[in-house]
């Protein structure tokens, strides 16, 4: 019995505008639905592949920041987890050929063989599973 009575309320409250809040946002007009701004089609786009390349080391702030500046539309980039979970932005698919990671006696344990795109890749990964970490 009270839950019909809450719901004659609710109802009541629907049909008669109870409520003097603000939208959040103005009502759209059905024209302003209907028009919106098309993609630019002017010049090619712009797209940073891994960041300014060429000029500074791909996948770095620095990069990134030199293609916001030379007016890129876009930037494409590279996101690995690794298993702390931390974010990195990183194209290679072992850590050898970027880091020093081979003359590091600490991570030495955490070398890997892994099968990449139908072949075994031997080196030092992002994100590998098969060790501890420190």
């Amino acid at each position: 019995m009270a839950s019909i009575w809450h719901i004659s309320i609710i109802v009541l409250v629907l049909l008669f505008g109870g409520s003097k809040a603000k939208p959040a946002a103005p009502p759209h007009t059905q024209l302003e639905v209907n028009h919106k701004k098309p993609l630019q089609t002017f010049r090619p786009y712009n797209i940073a592949h891994r960041g300014s390349n060429g000029e500074l080391p791909e996948e770095t702030s620095a990069a990134y920041l030199r293609a916001i500046e030379e007016g890129s539309d876009f930037i494409e980039t590279d996101i690995l987890a690794s298993k702390d979970g931390h974010l990195i932005c990183f194209h290679g698919v072992t850590l050898d050929a970027t880091t020093d990671v081979a003359n590091r006696t600490e991570f030495a344990d955490r070398k890997g063989t892994y099968e990449v795109e139908g072949e075994n890749v031997t080196g030092w990964f992002v994100g590998s599973t098969d060790h501890q970490a420190s």
